[in-house]
């Protein structure tokens, strides 16, 4: 679904059909307050909510500026904002956005160089794609007017990628990285909020800027908006699979529950920053 869409107040609203079963849907906004179980029977079908998550977003057309946009931080965050751009870019760092299909090239060699070295590549292998179907793609969605990329740089080295094709009347926040070692400029939040202030310039902007499912501080920060949705399953109804979907219920139970304990005991943030150091 896209941010355009209505959210859905009751999952047995999604358009399945037994011909098609099983079928995934990885996003449906659902309203905030909708009850509905991990498990549900609707029309000799299952439905099963793999997970529940917040999507966050900015709605483009609330504001006609960038100064306007802006004014919905505090006043104290919208000057450590200033004041940490302010700091970059008097070190020399500079954004470069790519939108052609003659900048293609350059992004992915430069983006490409960035998230080699990211710890998201090293564990979780996240970084911006190295594929040749990939790089068709990109230089399609150039063609078509629907690529929105940026770098930064200082003293000509890249230090910060951000890749948002234009899909559904929206920027999709898809990939992203920086170089640890100049941490110190707080390039992911330079980055996107130069970004941002460019993308209010353009005479033909998209509706929305969409951080797609996830939290996050960055995402809050900066979005304006705030939709819940779900990925969810559809099978048929029987009792075979109805037995191992209860069963996988347990587990995601019994994991959050964990989970819960090791944050409390601050176990989750002391690993997440042994990794990023590690890597």
């Amino acid at each position: 679904m896209s941010l355009a869409e209505q959210p859905l107040s009751d999952l047995s609203q999604l358009n399945f059909t037994q011909e098609d079963n099983p079928q995934f849907f990885p996003r449906v906004f659902v309203q905030q307050a909708s009850p509905f179980n991990k498990i549900s029977k609707h029309a000799n079908q299952i439905i099963y909510v793999r997970a529940r998550l917040n999507n966050y977003a900015i709605n483009l057309e609330r504001f006609n500026s960038f100064e306007q946009y802006l004014a919905k931080f505090s006043a104290k965050s919208r000057s450590t904002l200033k004041r940490k751009v302010k700091k970059a870019v008097n070190s020399g760092v500079i954004m470069r956005t790519f939108c052609t299909p003659d900048d293609v090239d350059i992004f992915l060699r430069d983006a490409r160089f960035i998230g080699n070295k990211t710890y998201q590549k090293k564990l979780f292998d996240a970084a911006i794609p190295e594929t040749s179907q990939f790089k068709e793609a990109v230089i399609k969605q150039a063609q078509q007017g629907c690529l929105l990329a940026a770098i930064l740089y200082k003293e000509n080295e890249p230090i910060a990628y951000l890749y948002c094709p234009q899909k559904n009347q929206s920027y999709m926040y898809t990939y992203l990285g920086y170089l640890p070692k100049y941490q110190q400029y707080s390039p992911g939040t330079v980055l996107q909020y130069l970004l941002l202030e460019h993308i209010f310039s353009l005479t033909n902007k998209a509706k929305y800027f969409d951080f797609t499912e996830g939290d996050g501080e960055h995402k809050k920060l900066f979005s304006s908006e705030l939709v819940s949705c779900c990925n969810c399953l559809v099978i048929n109804n029987n009792s075979s699979d109805y037995f191992w979907l209860k069963l996988q219920c347990y587990f995601d139970t019994f994991s959050a529950f964990i989970g819960k304990i090791l944050s409390k005991l601050r176990v989750k943030q002391t690993v997440k920053r042994l990794i990023r150091r590690s890597t």
